[in-house]
């Protein structure tokens, strides 16, 4: 049962009486070691129980859970209201000119540092500077997240054209697999 507390800051923690008898607290060291490996990158091959000095029962969730709820059609379609987050990094970012038989291209190079390395995406400059200003905006540091709809009527606001293009294109592929989620 869920026990009402009266608090002057975060809601982070809800207090609540367990029927079980569980002790809770006897998974504090694990969660935390766990957590931290987590938000580092590393050892996300260990078992379940490598993070605690006590026998634990097993899961009850596919090791494949998250990967297929993701990959399921039905859930593919982006709603105007859905929101999108970045979680990454912010970019840096530089300008260079392409030649490609004869013609020449102004582009943008985002340079992006993870904590499993980095990587880059050269785009169209315009392109390029759109996403430098609006990836900062999609932060959980925001007040307010932006939603699908709110994305494509500021890009539209550029001087590009034809959204889903360049939602689709390979860089905002390469964004979605390192930290830009569709909620």
């Amino acid at each position: 049962a869920i026990l009402p507390v009266e608090r002057s800051f975060a809601n982070n923690d809800i207090v609540f009486e367990d029927p079980t008898g569980t002790d809770h607290e006897a998974f504090s060291d694990g969660l935390k070691k766990s957590l931290f490996n987590y938000m580092h990158g590393i050892c996300f091959e260990f078992t379940l129980q490598k993070w605690f000095d006590f026998k634990i029962p097993p899961t009850k969730i596919s090791k494949n859970y998250i990967e297929n709820i993701l990959n399921d059609s039905e859930i593919k379609e982006i709603l105007p209201t859905s929101k999108v987050v970045w979680l990454g990094v912010l970019p840096e970012i530089s300008f260079f000119t392409k030649s490609k038989k004869g013609t020449s291209y102004e582009m943008a190079n985002l340079k992006f540092c993870l904590n499993k390395g980095e990587f880059e995406i050269s785009v169209e400059r315009r392109f390029g500077t759109w996403l430098f200003e609006v990836l900062p905006k999609l932060t959980i540091f925001q007040n307010k997240l932006m939603t699908f709809n709110e994305i494509e009527n500021d890009f539209l606001k550029t001087e590009l054209s034809d959204f889903p293009l360049y939602w689709h294109s390979k860089a905002m592929i390469n964004l979605k697999e390192n930290g830009l989620l569709i909620l």
